[in-house]
């Protein structure tokens, strides 16, 4: 498996990832909220991609996991007394991490985390946050095994979901 920034020759391939993601979810109990046409969007995906700020894991040439990692986060995680608050632009954040389907139970989430930490620490970061939607135990019990620590659980608005409450989690480099 390797990681690596995406281009725009793999934006379609991406985006189909999230839409078999979606669908993966759907069939289980976890109410995600999800919804590519809001979010992960194309037009997200397209954005994140000419920031160069998408990530994606490979088998070969096949794209089992991505996620986006910057800087830009929510107003409500300037509230949050995080471990680690400054400076922000050394703080990075992961969005829409996700692995296809095939892949779950696997330890391919795992692996890919790893990887997807290992760079932010190579870029300089010295902490990462991230927030998981109430819903999703299993997300949440993931980061927390991978060594993240539930920080506070707040409400949040987000385009695609409205107002929930969200775990929001800081992994310290």
């Amino acid at each position: 498996m390797t990681i690596k920034k995406a281009d725009s020759s793999q934006i379609e391939k991406i985006f189909s990832l999230y839409k078999d993601v979606v669908l993966g979810v759907s069939k289980t109990t976890v109410n995600l909220g999800w919804n590519t046409d809001i979010y992960p969007s194309l037009e997200w995906i397209v954005e994140c991609v000419s920031k160069d700020e998408m990530l994606i894991y490979c088998e070969d040439e096949k794209i089992i996991g991505a996620c986006s990692v910057n800087y830009t986060v929510n107003d409500e995680y300037k509230q949050i007394d995080w471990q680690i608050k400054n400076p922000e632009n050394r703080i990075s954040t992961i969005h829409a991490f996700c692995v296809h389907p095939d892949f779950w139970g696997k330890g391919t989430s795992f692996s890919f985390l790893k990887e997807v930490l290992k760079i932010c620490r190579a870029n300089g970061d010295i902490a990462n946050h991230i927030d998981v939607i109430d819903t999703n135990e299993k997300a949440e019990k993931f980061y927390l095994k991978a060594g993240f620590k539930e920080i506070d659980r707040v409400e949040m608005f987000y385009e695609v979901v409205g107002t929930r409450k969200f775990w929001m989690l800081e992994y310290v480099f």
